[in-house]
């Protein structure tokens, strides 16, 4: 499973990992990780609530937190 007790994502990080569309509403990688793409628009999982989750650095994130970070510079690991 995931180590939910690693490091929080830096606004630094989430910038340089990702790019936000807020016309189509997407998440893609700016940067290839194992083998995912640059470019590639993050699919992860659905938790049980309907939440879309991505694993970053041995971390599990909601992608609505993700987005919400890209404009407000703040944000928590989901445990």
């Amino acid at each position: 499973m995931t180590d939910t007790k690693a490091k929080l994502l830096s606004h630094a990080r989430l910038k340089e990992l990702f790019a936000y569309d807020p016309e189509t509403g997407l998440l893609t990688r700016n940067v290839a990780v194992g083998s995912v793409r640059a470019g590639t628009v993050t699919g992860g999982s659905t938790d049980q609530y309907g939440y879309k989750k991505i694993n970053v650095d041995k971390c599990t994130h909601l992608v609505h937190r993700l987005v919400r970070e890209k404009h407000h510079e703040r944000y928590a690991c989901h445990a």
